[in-house]
């Protein structure tokens, strides 16, 4: 019997999206998984919003299967090792605090660890090609146990076009990445990019969960650096293919600028520190360039997030 696939969603105020993304896990050729959605405190009555969706569609119909087999509804607070031994189909999880992307996630993720099954972390904006499971299950079977998948990314309005393959390279005298946009470059990924990435379960456990210090932004960089630092290969899995609105939730802009610009900064620190100058210079540089191209926005954006990085030091 082929493993069961829990599919991890994180959603803040982004709930017509994710419905979308529901549909098109639906239509999957893969049927063995469970879909966990989290509302990241969002307060905008996004799971209301998505189990009312359910039940006006009756999806269980679509999906042959019963009513009380096809979606629950849970507090965070009220997870367990029994509950989570008795998912539904579609779970819809509403956690009380939005303390962050790897905090939200890690939610579900401290108790699927334990579990003999593989992960899929989705953003809400992704929408899946129906055979995309099934082609991730198979390949990452067919590696190394230490193995971590991504899947190519397209643009869900140009889709056409490979947005990325997996993940991307980390620039290190610039405290930024570069995305991996050319198939010959595959062999240099450093991460795979948070918005898609298939793994077993126990990856967690013996990696360690998501790092919390980030809120927003590299820390899935962080995560699958070191765990390619011990000795696990990142993957991409060629014939798996997704579709992605890209950053549907903050797109590019001062918080993004803000989050992107101190986090990296961060990382570089913890993992670089002989490069830490030459990244602070090349973002004061990037400051200019956005101040004389008439970026306020993100300028300040990167300057806040630069200023940030300095408080951080002195605590």
């Amino acid at each position: 019997m082929n493993k069961t696939v829990y599919i991890v969603i994180l959603n803040y105020k982004n709930w017509t999206d994710v419905r979308e993304c529901l549909l098109s896990i639906l239509g999957s050729d893969y049927s063995n998984y469970k879909v966990v959605i989290l509302d990241n405190a969002s307060g905008d009555q996004s799971l209301r919003n998505l189990t009312d969706w359910v039940e006006n569609k009756q999806l269980w119909l679509k999906a042959n299967t019963s009513k009380a087999d096809f979606y629950r509804s849970y507090n965070e607070n009220e997870l367990s090792n029994e509950v989570i031994n008795s998912l539904a189909t579609f779970n819809f999880i509403q956690n009380e605090h939005n303390n962050g992307f790897a905090a939200g996630n890690n939610v579900i993720l401290r108790y699927l660890k334990s579990v003999d099954a593989y992960v899929w972390l989705l953003n809400p904006d992704m929408i899946v090609s129906a055979n995309a499971m099934t082609e991730l299950v198979q390949f990452t079977g067919s590696q190394m146990p230490r193995s971590i998948t991504g899947a190519v990314l397209k643009k869900y309005e140009q889709p056409a076009e490979v947005y990325l393959y997996g993940g991307g390279q980390i620039n290190w005298n610039t405290a930024t990445i570069s995305f991996i946009t050319n198939l010959k470059d595959i062999g240099k990924l450093d991460y795979l990019n948070g918005s898609c990435i298939f793994l077993h379960a126990s990856h967690f456990e013996t990696l360690g969960l998501l790092p919390t210090e980030y809120f927003l932004y590299w820390e899935e960089t962080d995560w699958c650096y070191n765990a390619k630092k011990l000795g696990y290969n990142i993957n991409v899995c060629l014939t798996a293919i997704c579709y992605d609105k890209i950053s549907a939730t903050i797109g590019k802009s001062y918080l993004s600028d803000f989050y992107y610009t101190r986090n990296g900064l961060l990382f570089v620190k913890k993992y670089s520190p002989g490069n830490l100058n030459q990244a602070i210079f090349s973002t004061l540089l990037r400051i200019s360039k956005r101040l004389v191209t008439g970026k306020m926005s993100r300028a300040n954006g990167t300057l806040a997030g630069l200023r940030e990085f300095y408080k951080m030091q002195k605590k």
